[in-house]
């Protein structure tokens, strides 16, 4: 029984048919969904072959096909893979987040071919963004319709679905979970029911499974923000305090495995302890320029018609969520208070976030607050604002529908809209068929240009001094201005025409989803997944075994995809050691060293301690000639000299003087135990066994010596003897700053060097413990809403 107190704060039982209906609904806008979504990618979800969704040459190719290819194909084998040896000269596979071997819809990978799941798992994370949404705006008690809006507006909106262009898995899994979080914190601020903390729990908890902390950071940020205003009017405060306090505890302790791996590897990585550098971090910031996309989305070029020449990445910088919403959007803002619920300041302030370093605002962020200097790409706080946005056109819709009549005044909107985007259609297409482009126009691409090198550090580009593509994208721009100028039109013409606010709003709904449904449409691109494995580097691979790493520059994770060894990779959390030595022997500072290899970039001699033999500029060629580099050191080797060295810079110094030869004489930071004789016989050392994550090593010594290894070092290595071996204990110490080094008495040594980082082990307990405890409160929860109790 419940006391008469408890039964107070429960929401009254709705009646069955009540229930029925809402699920009924529930189902339909499923059915709605999925039929948008097999209309957008059933050619490719059921073609045969190897097709997949993305822009060639952009990061699915780049990175995340090899990436998944690999922790996957281990996974099946029986491995679950920490360390990832063929990239970056070794490098934390799982703990750099974006292994998602933990999501649960990425068990796909175990049973359908790569593209398959790759494709598999798109389509259904578009699915999902459209259908949480419309479930969290059915908690703002919005009409059916507008929830259906707002799904189809988030599913299909810029800042969500161009992530397929560049084959960002990770970050469409985070964006499909954004609307579940928002949802959780609405119902909890809404009654204080438990079933809102678990499902905020399992929400927060998906999107860190799934693999992008920058979007977890940022959308606990927003997060953060919507909790706090809502705090300002809540009723028992500390109740709904206590509440999202648990939700964040509670996805912590569930994802304990994956936030503790990965934050013992972001301490050794290049975002370790004094985060990004200043540089690095405001790239990617919103440009201002760019709120034109909130209209015409190709107004800067697109990856099908033409190629994008805007700031920054296209997928970043496109706020498109369709005229018509954006229409609503603004008309949502005038609803009443309690169904707005703070979604205009929420909007006004991630866009404002977004700008990045166009404010003062980023730097005192990056100083004072923490994890702002962790990442770059302030803009992604477009993401959480596009979905405020999608939210306010159902507000909008919402508001139309419950019209007593059409306000025949909200016409002068799109008129005016409309009007102005003919007239910047006319001006900016006056001249686009002529020889050459305007030259009000060549001035703002070539000052594009300018803040392109200067703050987004690209290279200077043909695009840009070239008149036929400057002449093209002039005609492009003004061509999607004239687009967005036609639902101007129609929305115009239904609010001066069109008696029944419902059939104004059904109409308003079918061309906002018409918008987006063509924007979806015409910005879908594919490629065939055997690009990621260019038959030429196959080829040369198979030709030339051995243990050494090659420099692919155009494809570094391309060597991963084979299962050879690569000099660098595609990796945001490149190990420290490794960058810094990289950039200082490139004659950099070593603290500037980021996840990008230098530029210029020039191979040098003393590379050969990491086995670097081959560097090779284009894998694409049929037939590829790479330079190669001959005296590549082995894997692992004897030796005897060494020199101690405390501190970064001392051991790079050391290490730059003429007489140092990494094949003779080892660098330390602290002296070893045993210490090598300085004479006589070195012996000899093998790798006899490797997998992902260990190496059994043998090695017979005359007399003491440093077992060298030319692996990336890294804290969570260790090693212990197996039977025979003469030595108790062992170390494993930095050498040469980068490399791993062992100190080895004389005798025989059976040594299992293995990666076994604390944060795994001791996470892994942290989450079993707390997943079975959140499987046992939801099912509580579930029998108390079952028998009403």
């Amino acid at each position: 029984m419940v006391s008469a107190k408890a039964r107070t704060n429960l929401m009254p039982e709705p009646p069955p048919q009540k229930c029925a209906r809402r699920t009924g609904l529930m189902l339909l806008a499923a059915g709605i969904f999925a039929a948008l979504t097999l209309i957008v990618f059933s050619d490719v979800l059921f073609r045969p072959g190897d097709l997949v969704l993305s822009e060639p040459r952009a990061d699915l190719e780049r990175q995340f096909v090899a990436w998944r290819d690999f922790g996957f194909s281990e996974l099946r084998q029986g491995n679950f893979a920490l360390w990832n040896p063929y990239i970056c000269c070794g490098t934390p596979y799982f703990g750099g987040f974006q292994s998602g071997l933990l999501y649960p819809f990425n068990c796909a990978y175990l049973f359908l071919p790569l593209a398959k799941a790759i494709n598999f798992g798109i389509a259904l994370h578009i699915f999902l963004a459209g259908f949480f949404t419309y479930l969290w705006a059915r908690q703002r008690r919005l009409h059916f319709l507008a929830c259906l809006l707002c799904g189809v507006l988030w599913m299909f909106c810029g800042e969500h679905f161009l992530h397929i262009v560049a084959g960002h898995l990770d970050r469409l899994i985070a964006t499909a979970w954004i609307p579940v979080v928002f949802l959780a914190i609405d119902g909890l601020f809404e009654d204080r029911n438990p079933r809102w903390v678990l499902l905020g729990i399992f929400a927060v908890s998906m999107m860190i499974f799934g693999g992008d902390p920058q979007y977890v950071f940022y959308t606990a940020v927003a997060a953060a923000i919507y909790c706090a205003l809502c705090l300002i009017r809540a009723e028992r405060r500390m109740q709904v305090a206590l509440g999202l306090v648990l939700i964040a505890a509670g996805a912590a302790a569930i994802t304990a495995v994956q936030l503790w791996t990965g934050m013992e590897a972001t301490g050794e990585s290049v975002r370790g302890a004094g985060g990004a550098p200043y540089w690095f971090a405001v790239l990617f910031s919103f440009p201002p320029r760019n709120f034109l996309t909130l209209l015409a989305p190709g107004f800067f070029g697109d990856v099908t018609h033409l190629q994008y020449w805007g700031l920054g990445y296209l997928w970043e910088m496109c706020l498109f969520l369709s005229v018509v919403g954006l229409l609503l959007a603004f008309y949502g803002a005038g609803a009443e208070r309690a169904r707005r619920r703070y979604s205009i300041t929420m909007a006004l302030v991630l866009l404002l976030l977004a700008l990045g370093s166009q404010t003062p605002l980023f730097r005192l962020l990056y100083d004072y607050a923490p994890g702002f200097n962790r990442f770059r790409g302030m803009s992604k706080f477009a993401v959480q604002a596009s979905a405020f946005i999608a939210l306010l056109s159902g507000i909008g819709l919402d508001r139309l529908i419950r019209a007593v009549k059409v306000d025949r005044r909200l016409a002068a909107a799109p008129v005016l809209l409309g009007a102005a985007l003919l007239i910047a259609a006319a001006w900016i297409g006056l001249r686009a068929d002529s020889a050459a482009p305007s030259p009000g126009w060549s001035r703002m691409m070539r000052a594009v240009e300018t803040v392109q090198m200067k703050e987004f550090r690209v290279p200077e580009s043909y695009l840009y001094a070239d008149d036929v593509f400057a002449r093209q994208a002039q005609g492009h721009a003004a061509h999607a201005l004239l687009l967005a100028a036609l639902p101007c039109a129609i929305a115009a013409a239904g609010l001066l025409f069109m008696k029944s606010p419902r059939n104004l709003a059904f109409a308003l709904a079918i061309v906002a989803a018409g918008e987006m449904l063509l924007f979806a449409l015409s910005i879908r691109p594919t490629f065939h997944l055997a690009q990621s494995k260019p038959p030429g580097l196959r080829q040369f691979f198979e030709a030339h075994p051995g243990d050494y790493r090659t420099l692919i520059l155009d494809k570094p994770d391309a060597a991963m995809s084979l299962r050879a060894f690569g000099f660098w990779g595609y990796n945001p959390l490149l190990p420290g050691r490794f960058a810094e030595f990289v950039y200082a022997s490139q004659g950099r500072k070593p603290e500037t060293a980021t996840s990008y290899l230098p530029y210029p970039f020039a191979y040098v001699p003393i590379y050969k301690m990491l086995r670097c033999r081959y560097v090779l500029r284009n894998s694409d060629d049929p037939t590829p000639k790479p330079v190669e580099f001959p005296g590549s050191m082995p894997h692992v080797m004897l030796i005897r000299q060494y020199q101690v060295a405390t501190g970064r810079d001392r051991v790079f110094a050391a290490m730059s003087r003429p007489s140092f030869d990494p094949a003779r004489e080892v660098i330390l930071e602290s002296r070893p135990d045993p210490e090598p004789a300085v004479s006589g016989e070195t012996g000899q050392a093998k790798v006899t066994e490797s997998s992902t994550d260990s190496l059994v090593i043998e090695a017979d010594l005359p007399q003491p010596a440093i077992l060298l290894v030319t692996d990336n070092y890294d804290t969570a290595w260790r090693a212990r003897g197996l039977t025979g071996s003469s030595q108790s204990h062992y170390e494993v110490m930095p050498a040469d700053y980068t490399l791993r080094a062992i100190p080895l008495s004389a005798g025989h040594h059976a040594i299992l060097m293995e990666y076994a980082p604390e944060g795994f082990r001791i996470g892994r307990w942290i989450s079993i413990v707390s997943a079975a405890g959140y499987l046992v409160a939801l099912v509580f929860a579930l029998r108390r809403t079952r028998f009403g109790a």
